[in-house]
């Protein structure tokens, strides 16, 4: 008699707490999970450490060929 008790109020206590569930969209499901899943951050950073790589690969100063023998420099 004690369980069954037991087992209504704890299915009594489920029902309650699944009607106040917050419902949530799909669009709003996928911006939390690019906001906070480890994937997506890595990703991130991925594409800001090749961005810094291929602005280094560039160099400081950008060499322009003029027609006198005089190389000229355009500083950034």
């Amino acid at each position: 008699m004690r369980f069954r008790l037991f087992m209504a109020g704890m299915l009594l206590m489920l029902v309650s707490l699944g009607c106040f569930a917050q419902t949530l969209t799909l669009k709003e499901f996928l911006d939390l999970a690019k906001e906070n899943h480890p994937f997506f951050k890595k990703e991130k950073l991925a594409v800001q450490i090749k961005k810094k790589e291929s602005e280094s690969l560039l160099g400081a100063k950008d060499w322009l060929a003029g027609i006198s023998p005089i190389t000229i420099t355009q500083a950034r």
